[in-house]
């Protein structure tokens, strides 16, 4: 019931206000920090998908080293003695499973899970910004 009553006297006042029968005050430093907030969040979020399409392109890219060092080896396979090729070959397989795999865990470990736990954080304050406006 309180809840209810609270929202309608909001609601009052920002109908008076619109139609100018009360002035509101505005609270400066309040909308200061939501713009700055706001903004954090947005950053936040957009470094979260960059992070995202980065571990993509990565991926893609080992993965397309490795195809081609498959290539490269089967295309020199009847040529006996060409150490470097299976050097070659043999590298890209320890990127893609080894490497690739622990690179991907710290990314996970250190960036992502970071990431989600403040996007978390944000959603108290977040709520009693909405509430402000209800």
């Amino acid at each position: 019931m309180h809840s209810v009553v609270k929202k309608s006297s909001r609601f009052g006042m920002r109908l008076s206000s619109s139609i100018g029968l009360k002035t509101v005050v505005k609270d400066q430093e309040f909308e200061k920090v939501e713009r700055r907030f706001n903004a954090l969040q947005k950053s936040v979020r957009i470094f979260q998908k960059d992070m995202c399409d980065y571990t993509k392109k990565v991926e893609e890219f080992v993965t397309t080293g490795f195809n081609i060092a498959e290539e490269i080896a089967e295309l020199y396979q009847e040529r006996k003695g060409q150490q470097e090729v299976d050097q070659f070959r043999s590298a890209h397989r320890i990127i893609l499973t080894q490497f690739w795999e622990a690179f991907k865990q710290t990314i996970e470990r250190n960036i992502n899970g970071l990431i989600r736990q403040l996007l978390q954080a944000f959603r108290a304050p977040a709520n009693l910004i909405q509430k402000r406006y209800d």
